[in-house]
């Protein structure tokens, strides 16, 4: 996987991070779904919080190597 490859997917996890906190937000001040998926959110945002961390990482080991 190239460079520009990854960076796209870390744009697109970001952005999608970036939905679901704000839906987070939003159900802490009114929770309209069930206390299962608001669990099963909260853990999903912790998944795509360590996901969107090894993109970083792989992205900056690519960038060291053209250095």
């Amino acid at each position: 996987m190239d460079l520009i490859s990854l960076e796209n997917e870390r744009d697109d996890l970001h952005f999608r991070l970036d939905e679901l906190t704000l839906f987070l937000d939003e159900q802490r001040k009114e929770q309209t779904v069930s206390n299962r998926q608001l669990v099963l959110l909260n853990r999903q945002w912790l998944l795509m919080c360590g996901y969107l961390s090894i993109l970083d990482w792989r992205i900056n080991d690519l960038e060291e190597q053209h250095d």
